[in-house]
């Protein structure tokens, strides 16, 4: 019988049509077939019409794909994104970073490690809270925050990519609240 590549990387070589096969390292994948998008490359894919699949989807840090709502995914996305950081809270380089989770319900501590602060915005006390322990899902559309004592690290987000319409969260506005110029302050983020 016929044996398939079990996974083909895009090279972008030619240009960024995801149906042409000049630009992956084997073939464009089809359903059999998983694909990896690394970073460094000059052209990244674009899915222009119907009909593109893929078993597994990962994408490194640093790159994007636009598919228009035309890829299949049969399997899961891996989603790899750097986040730089200082160690000690004084360290000029303890640099928070804002992120949405791109995949359909993931726990935070799949993803960060424990050296790892993941925040959400109280708007009723104008204050960031910790997310606590492990069960503690990443909600598609809300923004979070999160610094890593450690330095440098890589995350990896993983499951069905969040597509269509997502799910409605509550945003608050609590007139109450003590600083007037942050009443109604809610983060949210891409969930895409």
């Amino acid at each position: 019988g016929a044996v398939f590549p079990l996974e083909t990387t895009w090279t972008g070589n030619v240009d960024n049509d995801w149906y042409d096969n000049g630009n992956w390292s084997i073939c464009a994948p089809d359903m059999n077939v998983s694909a990896l998008i690394p970073a460094g490359v000059t052209n990244f894919p674009t899915i222009g019409a119907a009909g593109a699949e893929c078993n597994d989807l990962s994408m490194e840090s640093s790159t994007s794909l636009i598919d228009n709502g035309f890829l299949t995914i049969y399997g899961g996305l891996t989603a790899e994104r750097l986040l730089t950081g200082g160690t000690t809270k004084d360290d000029p380089n303890a640099i928070y970073h804002l992120v949405s989770s791109p995949v359909q319900s993931i726990d935070g501590y799949d993803i960060f490690d424990s050296a790892t602060f993941v925040r959400v915005w109280i708007e009723s006390n104008q204050n960031w809270g910790n997310l606590v322990g492990p069960g503690s899902n990443l909600v598609p559309g809300r923004g979070y925050a999160s610094w890593s004592q450690a330095g440098d690290e890589t995350i990896s987000f993983f499951g069905s990519l969040n597509t269509g319409n997502i799910p409605s969260f509550p945003l608050y506005y609590t007139p109450t609240a003590p600083n007037a110029t942050l009443i109604g302050y809610n983060m949210v983020g891409n969930p895409y």
